[in-house]
């Protein structure tokens, strides 16, 4: 029985290391105009099977995946802030046991505008893959204070919208967004923009700093409620709560329609479920 056993553990190691040995790597260095890109996600999709392998580039701009199974995959870049416009080549050529180079010069975005491209860049290279525990307050909750970059989401999940908001979603894309305040250069309380911003977090306030008008956010944490007649104010109101165990809250936000009094403006809501 012993001697099955060890015959069975040594088939297993055998077809194991002959599975590993038939898996392909590919490596290169994510670079822009200004030099090496730092933290940049690489993502390669195995055309026959859609599987995603990812991999982050390091401060010099290097990167490897391995074990990748042999095959045909679409390699791309997700858009970094407006510094660079997103990378994408399909039909590289994967092969057993060999390595495949292929090196990626990021295009820049935004017109090359220094603080929305070098400066955004020049921080998020010198901040590329930081982890650690997140500074904390006296009373032991996460503090968020400090500039953060703001940045698209790599790899977003659809959200599950509260049926009022995927109702006013559908009517702007139909409307092309026409009706959305920065195309007025209106203020827009929506902050997706990937820019910097600042967070100052006390007790009983967060406030945020950012680029676009009217520049500033507050997020009152001291357990308050929305007022019953919400001031009109292109902001809305915000309250939240922080957890024990990361930086996050729970929000809720008096919203406004295209900055416009509308049946729907400056009223107490949840986008999301």
């Amino acid at each position: 029985m012993r001697r099955l056993a060890i015959v069975l553990s040594f088939v297993l190691q055998a077809s194991t290391g002959l599975a590993q040995t038939r898996d392909g790597t590919l490596t290169g260095t994510v670079t822009s105009p200004d030099g090496p890109v730092g933290g940049a996600t690489i993502q390669a999709k195995h055309q026959p099977s859609g599987r995603v392998f990812t991999a982050n580039s390091a401060k010099t701009g290097r990167f490897t995946i391995t074990g990748l199974p042999a095959g045909t995959y679409d390699i791309s870049v997700p858009s970094i802030g407006l510094a660079s416009l997103p990378f994408a080549k399909t039909g590289v050529t994967i092969e057993a046991r060999k390595t495949t180079t292929l090196d990626i010069a990021l295009l820049k975005g935004n017109l090359d505008v220094i603080g929305d491209d070098n400066a955004y860049l020049a921080l998020h290279n010198k901040y590329a893959n930081v982890t650690g525990r997140a500074p904390r307050l006296p009373d032991g909750h996460p503090d968020v204070s400090g500039v953060w970059n703001r940045t698209n989401d790599q790899n977003p999940s659809p959200p599950s919208l509260m049926p009022w908001a995927a109702d006013e979603l559908k009517a702007r894309q139909a409307s092309a967004f026409r009706d959305q305040p920065s195309s007025f250069c209106l203020p827009d309380p929506t902050l997706t923009a990937p820019l910097l911003q600042r967070f100052v977090q006390t007790p009983t306030m967060v406030v945020a700093l950012f680029e676009e008008e009217p520049h500033y956010r507050q997020i009152f944490l001291d357990g308050r409620a929305h007022p019953a007649d919400a001031d009109p104010t292109w902001m809305g109101h915000s309250v939240g709560h922080g957890n024990e165990t990361r930086s996050s809250w729970t929000r809720s936000v008096s919203t406004t329609r295209a900055g416009l009094c509308s049946p729907r403006a400056f009223r107490t809501q949840r986008c999301c479920t």
